[in-house]
């Protein structure tokens, strides 16, 4: 499965990036009839089964994951730039109208297979994107935190900060979610190693 690290491998100095968001991607990938009645769940006596991918499944991730390589093998195939994190797709040109046309391609790909391009998605390129909770940048060649995981962390260290005593799932939250900071964190690794220590420990 591709991470942020993929598309920072790509990402070279005045690329124009852009991307592409699936909306419901889950729901793009229906269930065979003889496996729904693994995927049922009871609410109020009433009982349901999923007829697409859960989401919330454990390896709904890695199911879609796998879906999905065919289609990234093809755009691979047209010389496009791409990497595809679940239902986040980052598509790399070396200029604007060359990221466009990458992106108007792709999109009709996967228009075509059934899939809807949520309103969120970044389609005009740019040397500076949001993915994947990170704002990229191709001109100064910066990954900084966005505003939104920026203030997530923030809170959540503040809170363990002020609780006297916090339980071994917070401490294990907290060093995952600084952990999945380090791509815009130059020196993080450098402090949280005490923490992982501690968790070990408890």
């Amino acid at each position: 499965m591709d991470t942020l690290e993929s598309c920072l491998n790509l990402m070279g100095r005045g690329c124009y990036m852009a991307n592409i968001d699936l909306e419901n991607a889950y729901h793009s990938a229906p269930i065979h009839s003889e496996y729904t009645k693994f995927l049922k769940f009871q609410i109020d006596d009433q009982l349901y089964n999923y007829l697409v991918l859960p989401q919330g499944y454990r390896d709904s991730p890695r199911i879609f994951t796998k879906l999905t390589k065919p289609i990234i093998s093809h755009l691979h195939e047209r010389g496009i730039l791409c990497s595809l994190y679940i239902d986040d797709l980052y598509i790399q040109g070396s200029d604007f109208a060359d990221c466009q046309q990458k992106v108007e391609y792709a999109s009709s790909v996967l228009k075509s297979l059934g899939f809807d391009i949520s309103p969120k998605s970044a389609l005009t390129p740019s040397q500076e994107i949001h993915h994947l909770g990170f704002i990229l940048n191709s001109e100064h060649m910066t990954v900084t935190l966005s505003g939104d995981k920026r203030e997530h962390v923030e809170t959540l260290i503040n809170k363990v900060l002020l609780t006297p005593m916090i339980t071994v799932r917070t401490l294990a939250q907290t060093v995952g979610t600084l952990i999945a900071c380090f791509p815009a964190t130059e020196y993080g690794q450098l402090y949280h190693r005490h923490l992982e220590i501690l968790k070990i420990n408890s």
